[in-house]
């Protein structure tokens, strides 16, 4: 839906599917346990989907990579104790 009005782009689409197919595997390699769920977000999301994005801009993955994923270290602790808590 926001694809269609306007407020997202390609690039949000596909750090968002990078996003749910690692969560995918990781659930479905390891099974659903809190600590499957705890990992599985942070890798997906913040890891290899700012590196994904990175290597789409064109930029040097390593240094751009690092930034942002600092930059998300708190949003990453958040969704890991929100995610086992909801598990729970």
């Amino acid at each position: 839906m926001n694809l269609l009005m306007g407020t997202h782009t390609i690039l949000n689409v596909t750090v968002a599917m990078v996003f749910r197919i690692v969560v995918g595997l990781m659930i479905t390699i390891c099974g659903v346990n809190p600590i499957s769920l705890m990992i599985s977000s942070p890798i997906g999301r913040t890891i290899l989907g700012r590196i994904v994005l990175g290597g789409i801009l064109h930029t040097d993955c390593k240094e751009i990579a690092k930034c942002l994923i600092i930059g998300a270290v708190p949003g990453m602790s958040f969704i890991a104790v929100i995610a086992v808590i909801y598990f729970l």
